[in-house]
């Protein structure tokens, strides 16, 4: 069987996204947004606090989804959840149903297990989410440490890079030569930051021009 749906990273940075359910993975969801800058709104009957969200105390209502980018379906209740997606497609604003783990077929996005790496995310979907956290834990274990700061330097470098030396060449390229470099791998591999950044920086001058 093959996988369903387009792996995509969806901006939320500054967007309303509306969270039905203050419970645990509603309170997950909702931390997850707020981390990555949406401006969140739980809709819970109970009072639910959770740093840097809005609270809705009471049931859900359609003005809930006013202005809404994305809604998270994350009650306990059938009735409520089925309320929430056929506003929320009226509307034409996202729903990811965290209710039922997508299992309903009803949501339009399903968010990722995910491996932070400093500017890096991986994911992981599909096949549920206990399978999906299972391999997350697996790729983890497999992701060096210094693998954020690598991240961080090679991605400053790209800013840096000026036209390269060699004709023919582009800054893709000399990326790709400083990034294989034995040298930049072995301080990988070591994960102490000092050195990462050391080796990057000298395997770039290697590699082709680099502004100052």
């Amino acid at each position: 069987m093959r996988s369903t749906g387009l792996p995509v990273m969806l901006s939320v940075e500054g967007k309303r996204c509306v969270v039905v359910g203050g419970g645990s993975i509603g309170g997950r969801r909702a931390r997850a947004l707020i981390e990555s800058g949406a401006e969140v709104l739980v809709v819970d009957p109970r009072s639910v606090e959770i740093p840097g969200a809005c609270a809705h105390v009471g049931p859900f209502e359609p003005e809930c989804l006013d202005g809404a980018f994305l809604v998270v379906v994350a009650t306990n209740d059938p009735a409520t959840n089925a309320e929430v997606v056929a506003e929320a497609k009226a509307r034409g604003v996202l729903v990811n149903d965290a209710a039922t783990g997508g299992a309903s077929g009803a949501g339009d996005i399903a968010m990722m297990a995910t491996v932070d790496r400093g500017p890096l995310r991986v994911g992981v979907a599909g096949a549920g989410p206990v399978a999906s956290r299972w391999i997350r834990d697996r790729i983890e274990a497999m992701l060096e440490p210094g693998l954020g700061v690598w991240a961080e330097e090679m991605e400053a470098l790209r800013a840096r890079l000026v036209p390269s030396a060699s004709p023919g060449v582009s800054k893709a390229e000399v990326l790709w030569n400083v990034a294989s470099d034995p040298r930049v791998r072995e301080a990988l591999e070591v994960g102490e930051a000092r050195a990462i950044r050391s080796a990057i920086h000298e395997a770039a001058c290697r590699a082709g021009e680099v502004a100052t």
